[in-house]
């Protein structure tokens, strides 16, 4: 993923993830951020999905889970 902070608080980026065998996705991101607290919106174009999730930033990681608890996430910062 490729995520950007513009103005204050908001999150906008893509990402490419691995979906099985070869195929992959590029959901378009957008958030915002509370303090170390960031909501994420991953968008799917191709099936109009929408996951949201929940994260707190501790220890420069980013972790949480989507509000219905379907999906746990954890982002680190790559250099």
């Amino acid at each position: 993923m490729d995520l950007r902070v513009e103005g204050d608080n908001e999150v906008k980026g893509m990402g490419s993830i691995q979906m099985g065998g070869r195929s992959r996705t590029h959901p378009i991101i957008s958030g915002t951020v509370h303090g170390d607290k960031v909501v994420l919106e991953v968008r799917y174009a191709s099936t109009g999905t929408v996951v949201r999730y929940v994260l707190e930033f501790v220890d420069g990681t980013l972790t949480g889970t989507s509000p219905e608890q379907r999906f746990k996430a954890t982002f680190k910062k790559l250099e």
